[in-house]
């Protein structure tokens, strides 16, 4: 009685492990289904967060819903209305960036604009923006960080120039802080051609 015990609760746990592994195989098989980057020619805004209320302007939406589907897999069609006024944000920073173009040959040159606002996506002028990169350069520092601050708008525009040789792409840590503010972080992966 006891050994067939043991062997039915042997066959239900291998028949759960399977249906847990097909589940799992099923589950990043449908994360794999990615579109396609667009051409080296397009370039469009990549956003660096999840899509969370306040994280993006109102002004910057419809250069997302006009942008081709982006690495995060953002909606099309997001109005203002999409998002709502958190209370009690106005002392968080919130982090969004955009590149143009957004896959650069060796030796090329990129533009990066990074918009800092709080998270009721009111832009916060004279924040602390660093860039860091795994390689090559910034154009106003001609190192491989560069810090400024953001302008009226909350933008910080840099350009950054690829080593040559390169390598297939290069990660951008970003860094923005401010006095009376919580400190926001992000991550850029820019995409090299002919690599």
């Amino acid at each position: 009685m006891v050994r067939k015990m043991t062997e039915t609760i042997k066959m239900w746990v291998g028949i759960i492990g399977i249906v847990i592994i097909v589940g799992c195989v099923v589950f990043w098989l449908t994360l794999a289904v990615v579109d396609p980057p667009p051409s080296p020619a397009e370039g469009f805004v990549i956003p660096t967060l999840a899509p969370s209320a306040g994280s993006i302007l109102p002004e910057r939406l419809s250069m997302l819903s006009a942008a081709p589907p982006d690495c995060a897999g953002y909606p099309t069609g997001i109005t203002s209305q999409d998002f709502k006024v958190l209370p009690g944000a106005d002392t968080s920073l919130v982090v969004d960036s955009s590149v143009h173009p957004w896959t650069v040959s060796p030796g090329g040159t990129t533009e990066m604009r990074v918009l800092v606002t709080n998270a009721n996506a009111v832009p916060v002028q004279s924040a602390t923006v660093r860039l860091e990169s795994g390689g090559g350069i910034f154009s106003s520092s001609g190192m491989m960080a560069v810090t400024g601050t953001t302008d009226e708008n909350g933008v910080f525009t840099t350009y950054w120039q690829a080593p040559d040789p390169a390598t297939r792409g290069y990660q951008i840590s970003i860094t923005a802080t401010k006095p009376g503010y919580s400190k926001a972080t992000s991550i850029l992966i820019l995409h090299m051609l002919n690599t």
